[in-house]
């Protein structure tokens, strides 16, 4: 469920049974930043390293920016997309009358050019996530073909939903975890690790990324949750991929980390990198995506391209145009 589900959710209660008292919270820290945070909270705490910062102060007191900024005790900037699409150049990745459900009468179709980061948005089920999926190559379509350039398809790196669940494995270390997204490339003749090959491409992803741990050697169940999720990206990378495949890219992140994230993410497209991000967050998908599709019932539904507005994205988001 996402939160503006909670949030229709809350109203409905509160004008249907009178316990608007009960099922209005404070706020914590730990809430969504989300356009919609003044619907549901009187007032909101904010807690940073364990310590209160702000205490009670009344939402309309506050906007994002000044809650982003006390919860990272200092100024976040926060981010604007670009456009590095590489329309003159071969398409990356293709999608021909792709059927993600069985019973699917129509076919998706899909293209991702160099430079060009696309959401697929939606609602849940609706089929972006198993859309994703099949483009990363880990579910195979129930009808169609998906293909690269030439017939052949580019390398692609994955970042899936569930960090926990399959993003890495938490008793090894930081440089384990993203050498099993490369151990071809890593290894020598014989099928072992070099070292010296590993020290140096694992070194320089995580301070690409900004890796913060006490050695590469430190359990990654260790790190904050926005380290984990750099640690999940380095993974993603540490083959050399052409395509990116992100799915919930920020989840569970601080505001920093999520910041960190969107500027590699970008940095990736400027290198002519292809990305493809599913995503629930409107915020996160304005700040980043140059064309979204909306996927719906197994169909692509929409899209928007350029300089849509966040009205624009809500209402295709939700399925109200």
């Amino acid at each position: 469920m996402k939160f503006g589900d909670v949030v229709r959710a809350t109203a409905v209660l509160e004008t249907f049974n009178g316990i608007g008292p009960l099922i209005r919270p404070t706020a914590k820290c730990g809430w969504p930043l989300k356009s919609s945070l003044d619907e549901v909270p009187d007032t909101v705490t904010i807690l940073r390293d364990g310590l209160v910062v702000k205490e009670r102060e009344k939402v309309s007191n506050l906007n994002v920016e000044m809650i982003a900024d006390l919860m990272m005790g200092e100024k976040t900037a926060r981010s604007v997309r670009s456009d590095h699409t590489r329309y003159d150049a071969p398409v990356l990745l293709q999608a021909k009358g792709v059927g993600v459900y069985p019973v699917a009468e129509d076919g998706i179709d899909f293209q991702l050019q160099p430079g060009e980061i696309v959401a697929l948005a939606g609602p849940v089920g609706g089929g972006k996530e198993a859309l994703a999926m099949m483009l990363a190559g880990q579910l195979t379509p129930y009808k169609g073909k998906i293909s690269g350039s030439g017939g052949t398809l580019p390398t692609i790196g994955l970042v899936p939903t569930d960090r926990h669940a399959s993003g890495y494995v938490g008793i090894l270390g930081v440089r384990e975890n993203v050498a099993i997204g490369g151990l071809d490339l890593l290894s020598g003749k014989l099928g072992f690790i070099d070292r010296k090959k590993e020290a140096a491409h694992i070194g320089g992803l995580a301070r690409q990324i900004n890796v913060i741990s006490s050695s590469l050697e430190q359990a990654v169940s260790q790190l904050s949750g926005g380290n984990q999720q750099k640690v999940v990206f380095a993974r993603a990378l540490c083959h050399n991929p052409q395509v990116v495949v992100a799915l919930s890219p920020t989840r569970g992140v601080d505001v920093g980390a999520k910041e960190q994230l969107y500027a590699l993410l970008r940095d990736l497209a400027s290198k002519g990198l292809g990305v493809v991000v599913v995503s629930d967050e409107e915020d996160e998908i304005a700040q980043l995506a140059n064309r979204v599709v909306i996927v719906f019932e197994g169909k692509l539904v929409a899209e928007l391209r350029g300089d849509y507005t966040m009205k624009d994205l809500i209402l295709r988001m939700e399925g109200v145009i």
